[in-house]
């Protein structure tokens, strides 16, 4: 493939995650940065060059950051900050983000302004 971004658009619960976690196993090149699996009904933010995982959902009544109806954790936010910081840092053939979403797009948040 060729340099550049390509967004994987799909309808929401349909595996899109399952689909990107499938293609970085089968892959000879480097990949880095994050997929965010849903693990017993929870969102995860997963480290693909570590396979570390934490929990990403809070319960919806929970202190964090509010998108639609969810509650996520700004520590692991920054977290992925941190992972996005050090995959551009380092040399790799892609870099992945699993998910871009309302915070990015309308409010300059989110993974912004990595």
């Amino acid at each position: 493939m060729n340099s550049g971004i390509y967004i994987l658009s799909l309808p929401i619960q349909s595996g899109k995650t399952t689909l990107l976690q499938d293609w970085v196993k089968a892959q000879t090149v480097s990949v880095a940065g994050f997929l965010s699996p849903d693990i017993n009904g929870r969102r995860h933010l997963l480290n693909i060059s570590t396979n570390e995982l934490r929990c990403f959902q809070l319960a919806d009544d929970a202190d964090g950051v509010k998108i639609g109806r969810f509650v996520f954790d700004s520590a692991v936010f920054e977290w992925g900050k941190e992972i996005l910081q050090r995959s551009l840092q380092a040399t790799n053939d892609w870099i992945m983000i699993d998910e871009v979403g309302r915070l990015e797009i309308n409010e300059n948040s989110g993974w912004e302004p990595i």
